[in-house]
């Protein structure tokens, strides 16, 4: 990356962090004025990875994932796709010194309902929401097709030449504990029932 160019990450993560903090800014629910009438486009002062610190003491760590890492490593083209799962929020909520006088900061953590309720208001186009325990995964069972040439073994990841048949994929979440044992467990039981 060259000297003042923004990953590709960090861009996507720009778009939901400014969306976050314009909401928290003229949002009178948050930290806005209940009094203003215009509306307020916060400054950002720095970031740091996906972390960003806007004026007024507002800062939004976006979570995202690429979706492309569980891509397998033969299949082409390989592109970041990255989704946002939640953000990490901290801001001063709005109050007269009298109500607050230490001036304390709320956390908040926003989840995918309440982003993709924003989205409508102030939207951006990409990244896409995407709540952790929806992205899935697979594990598939493959027919030896090399075998009735002659060939020792196959490994699916590489591909072989094409010399694999998917005959069955079972589908697990990746972010739900536990969900992938039950998914290999299932696999291991339908490929079992091939050898009878």
């Amino acid at each position: 990356m060259k000297k003042g160019q923004f990953s590709f990450q960090t861009r996507m993560g720009m778009q939901v962090g400014t969306a976050v903090a314009e909401e928290i800014q003229n949002n009178p629910e948050y930290a806005g004025s209940p009094t203003a009438t215009n509306v307020v486009r916060p400054v950002l002062l720095s970031f740091s990875g996906t972390t960003f610190r806007f004026e007024g003491g507002i800062v939004v760590k976006v979570n995202m994932i690429d979706l492309d890492q569980f891509t397998e490593s033969w299949r082409t083209p390989h592109c970041e796709d990255w989704v946002v799962t939640h953000v990490d929020v901290r801001y001063r909520p709005f109050k007269s010194y009298a109500d607050n006088p230490t001036d304390e900061k709320t956390s908040e953590v926003w989840g995918a309902e309440k982003l993709l309720a924003l989205k409508e208001v102030r939207p951006w186009y990409h990244p896409h929401v995407v709540p952790a325990e929806t992205i899935t995964g697979r594990i598939g069972i493959f027919w030896n097709n090399g075998m009735l040439d002659g060939h020792v073994e196959v490994d699916p990841e590489y591909n072989n030449s094409g010399h694999y048949t998917l005959v069955h994929a079972v589908v697990y979440y990746r972010f739900v504990k536990g969900d992938l044992d039950r998914a290999k467990k299932e696999a291991r039981e339908i490929l079992s029932s091939y050898g009878k």
